[in-house]
């Protein structure tokens, strides 16, 4: 759900806030903080790292699988809207 809103706690000192983001912004956002904080141990002057790349690559792994296991006819723009009555009726009806 990329473009669910994402409610943010900003502290500011005495200054607390919170802003609602696109959940797209936060995914980069942390994105970018694994890679940064893994750069470290490419150069061998840390020692440790590796969650961070563990992170890395799962994510991007993440990335490549959603394309792979993808269903046809899924991920479009949405169909028609069902009433929740009609919903609810669908249900009971697959139970009896």
């Amino acid at each position: 759900y990329p473009h669910v809103r994402v409610n943010l706690l900003i502290v500011l000192g005495f200054y607390v806030t919170t802003v609602a983001v696109p959940a797209i912004y936060m995914l980069g956002y942390w994105f970018l903080l694994q890679v940064i904080g893994g750069l470290p141990q490419i150069g061998g002057a840390e020692a440790g790292g590796v969650a961070f790349w563990a992170h890395v690559g799962g994510f991007l792994a993440g990335v490549v699988l959603v394309f792979v296991f993808r269903r046809p006819g899924h991920g479009g723009p949405p169909g028609p809207r069902v009433s929740r009555a009609r919903v609810r009726q669908r249900s009971d009806e697959r139970w009896f």
